[in-house]
């Protein structure tokens, strides 16, 4: 796997290259501007504290934490994705943090990232499908519309199956006959329908979660708005929203790190629809990257009071 992620940094990368003239991306990306850099990351603080709150919203084993701890390993995970593809080291590094922390509802806490995660990125569809359609003008709004209906469909469509009490018990049939290893799944299985059933009885808690889902999405909007007046684009609010929540749904597969490369190429395909040239495309997408970049190195130190808290 690390293998395939390599290469596909490296055709992505190329690919870019291939696409732009490097000299006009390079003097373009070195139009980002401090303030606005020291701005992005302020506000992505801000939005940090919504992101805990929405994983704490949706957590049903929620007693042994408080607010302040999900805080702290949300910012003590991100470091990781520096190290881990796609949204991968993120999930991962937060989910071993409150796992670590805690000595009972270990797999709840665990598999609330997932429902996190879940949450997220389908509000995130929502909120890009909602631009498109509510912008009074959207140069190809149509192809902006067909992208992200595929999309919802098929989030629609996995969390109806992966929630389907009928589907869950021909798949632990079958699972009882694979021995230990089918027994571990069709447990993992068993609490991910347990989790599906508490918040069927409980809509308010993902009402909450869209909530905190809209506060955490426009947050990184309005820094991306930001960016790309900056460089002098000219795009709405509306336009950047809608390209801006695509890009995290191909950021989402575990590729490459910090998106390098694919995140690039993703820009530069949706913006084409707005006539933007290449370079100014990728120069926004990497700008966005070095406020990513820069916030990760400095919630390193953050490891340490992480390690304090799991020695306690």
């Amino acid at each position: 796997m690390l293998l395939l992620r390599i290469v596909g940094v490296v055709g992505s990368i190329a690919l870019v290259v291939a696409l732009v003239d490097v000299q006009l991306l390079w003097e373009r990306a070195q139009q980002i501007s401090l303030p606005i850099v020291a701005l992005a990351l302020g506000v992505n603080l801000v939005r940090q504290a919504f992101i805990a709150w929405r994983w704490k919203t949706m957590n049903t084993n929620e007693g042994s934490h408080r607010f302040g701890e999900y805080f702290l390993f949300i910012l003590a995970s991100r470091p990781a994705g520096l190290l881990l593809p796609g949204l991968l080291g993120f999930d991962l590094a937060r989910g071993v943090m409150i796992g670590g922390t805690s000595s009972e509802g270990r797999a709840e806490h665990l598999v609330s990232v997932l429902s996190d995660r879940v949450v997220g990125l389908s509000s995130v569809i929502l909120i890009g499908m909602g631009a498109a359609l509510a912008a009074p003008q959207f140069p190809s709004r149509l192809k902006y519309v067909g992208i992200l209906s595929v999309l919802l469909s098929g989030f629609v469509v996995g969390l109806l199956v992966s929630g389907s009490p009928v589907l869950h018990r021909a798949l632990s049939g079958l699972l009882g006959k694979l021995g230990t290893v089918g027994a571990k799944v069709s447990e993992g299985l068993a609490l991910w329908m347990r989790i599906v059933s508490f918040f069927r009885r409980n809509p308010a808690r993902i009402g909450k979660a869209l909530v905190a889902c809209g506060l955490i999405h426009l947050s990184w909007f309005l820094i991306a708005w930001v960016l790309s007046e900056n460089l002098g684009l000219g795009l709405s609010f509306w336009v950047i929203t809608t390209v801006t929540a695509l890009s995290w749904v191909v950021l989402a597969v575990p590729v490459s790190w910090m998106g390098l490369g694919v995140n690039e190429l993703s820009f530069i395909f949706l913006l084409s629809f707005q006539g933007v040239a290449a370079e100014s495309a990728a120069a926004l997408s990497i700008h966005q990257t070095v406020i990513n970049v820069a916030f990760s190195i400095l919630c390193i130190p953050l490891l340490l009071f992480v390690g304090k808290r799991k020695s306690a």
